[in-house]
């Protein structure tokens, strides 16, 4: 009896924690119409988080079934799922190598339209860095299949999901609508900008990396002292009972609901998009129809 309310206990918690975590905070983007957003939030779950979570829930059983721990059932999932997003790398550092390539990229276009190059010849011919190998490479083949440089651009801006790409995808637009002089210059100015953004943040990350590193070692420590304690000693035995194995399981919870928040509080901001988006485009669209 008093094992089934553990479980019933257990599940209630579970369920209330991630509808917090669900739910604390709005990170949609707010240019994006109404029906992506649900598109978006209704996505699935990443294959390879649902393969470990179906291992960790039958390492959870048999781990609970030989040791008589209930609680286990939720942890060695919640383990294998949760320590790699928690501990994994920030990402404020992937945000930075992307924008760190956007600089290059514009870098690059700005030193070949000096030249004197066309701006389609110039963005196929550009090279590609490596950290938008794949949202570059789908914009040139866009471009070398005759698809409307407009509507390329625009995709490809919807690619870089980012309001710097925006302000790229944005010159690149106005340079292919009106093939005035400038864009170039306009480019350069561009670069440099995200140039110093990178800096910046770069020092930021700099400063971080240390509370980071600290937390992953707490972290590594207070999990291994817990199973050489469940292992090897009988330090754990009053926390076998079902009540108290809640309590551990909630102790473990504000454990990782403090790391959850650490990274969350390291998240890099997030600017709103104004291209790429359907109802820019639907907008634009009766703009049109009404000329």
């Amino acid at each position: 009896m008093y094992q089934q309310i553990g479980i019933f206990l257990v599940l209630l918690l579970c369920a209330g924690v991630a509808c917090i975590i669900m739910g604390w905070k709005d990170r949609r983007d707010p240019t994006a119409p109404t029906r992506q957003r649900r598109r978006r939030s209704s996505s699935k779950i990443p294959r390879s988080t649902q393969i470990l979570l179906v291992v960790g829930f039958a390492a959870g059983i048999v781990v609970s079934s030989l040791s008589g721990w209930l609680f286990t059932l939720f942890l060695v999932p919640a383990l294998l799922v949760g320590l790699p997003y928690l501990l994994g790398r920030p990402e404020a550092e992937q945000q930075i190598s992307r924008l760190a390539a956007m600089d290059e990229w514009a870098r690059n276009l700005s030193s070949s339209m000096k030249a004197g190059s066309g701006i389609e010849h110039t963005i196929i011919s550009t090279p590609i860095p490596e950290a938008l190998r794949e949202e570059i490479t789908a914009f040139i083949s866009r471009l070398r299949n005759n698809v409307p440089p407009v509507d390329a651009i625009t995709r490809f801006a919807s690619d870089l999901n980012d309001s710097v790409g925006d302000k790229i995808c944005g010159a690149l637009l106005l340079s292919m609508q009106l093939r005035g002089v400038g864009l170039a210059a306009v480019l350069e100015g561009l670069a440099e900008d995200v140039g110093d953004m990178v800096a910046r943040r770069r020092r930021t990350e700099a400063d971080r990396k240390s509370s980071r590193t600290q937390a992953k070692w707490v972290t590594i420590i207070a999990i291994t002292t817990l199973a050489a304690a469940f292992l090897f000693t009988n330090f754990m035995e009053p926390y076998k009972s079902g009540g108290m194995q809640i309590v551990l399981l909630i102790l473990l919870t504000l454990f990782a609901a403090d790391l959850y928040w650490m990274k969350q509080a390291t998240k890099p901001p997030t600017y709103p998009r104004f291209i790429g988006t359907n109802d820019r485009v639907n907008r634009t669209d009766l703009v049109g129809a009404q000329r």
